[in-house]
């Protein structure tokens, strides 16, 4: 999703731009994008909005999906999601200084133990298992990203963020691995460990998972690596 805070426009974010590549070449398709991003959402919220537009949009030969979650539901958090709604209700005078104990002491609440995710690793790895099959089934091609490491700043303030990404991208993996040839896993968290200076140029130091514009252009030019966008770069 676009940025305006950071100064990415539309047109800078990653379907964007592997779109314009796509326009740019001498083809006979025509090329439209459906981007459905949503900030905040889950995997299982994603998953219910791919089935209802699915029902608009029917199985075609020349679909392609592109599939990036997790990052909201596995980042640790000091209370649980109900909570959190809870707080988020409380009128401002309320709710400032709850956020400002917890976000104090976000560190040592979940060292004490007190930690939740938004969604176990058993629910992920259904929902991720159950969309990947029905992206696959009507789509002739599907890529599944998974998700990126973070700084150490955000490790100290969220400790285990890292670990975290570790097993939920293992179930991203999982869901991709038997889908089929036509669905591939874009594995930009081992680019970016890969990479001597990636984290720094291609991920938001302020909140350790947003994308800088050399972040979804590395996004892009990942996606344009394999299957039917190899070549579009």
């Amino acid at each position: 999703m676009p940025r305006a805070s950071a100064g990415i426009g539309y047109g800078d974010t990653y379907p964007e731009l592997v779109l314009a590549r796509c326009r740019a070449l001498n083809t006979p398709l025509e090329c439209a994008l459906y981007n459905r991003s949503d900030g905040g959402a889950a995997a299982n919220d994603l998953h219910a909005r791919f089935l209802a537009d699915s029902g608009y949009f029917g199985e075609s030969a020349n679909d392609v999906a592109i599939i990036q979650a997790g990052i909201v539901d596995c980042a640790p958090r000091p209370v649980p999601h109900w909570l959190r709604q809870q707080i988020s209700r409380l009128p401002g005078h309320a709710r400032a200084p709850i956020i400002r104990v917890l976000h104090d002491n976000r560190a040592r609440f979940i060292r004490a133990g007190r930690t939740w995710r938004r969604t176990t690793p058993a629910a992920f790895g259904r929902v991720m298992r159950t969309w990947v099959h029905d992206a696959a089934r009507r789509c002739s091609h599907v890529y599944v990203i998974n998700i990126m490491p973070t700084f150490e700043a955000i490790e100290r303030h969220s400790p285990g963020f890292n670990r975290s990404v570790s097993l939920y991208n293992v179930l991203i993996a999982d869901a991709v691995d038997g889908s089929g040839s036509h669905v591939t896993l874009v594995d930009v968290h081992a680019h970016t460990l890969g990479a001597p200076d990636g984290l720094d140029r291609w991920v938001h130091p302020g909140d350790g998972h947003h994308l800088t514009m050399a972040g979804h252009q590395m996004y892009a030019d990942q996606l344009c690596r394999s299957g039917p966008l190899a070549g579009y770069q």
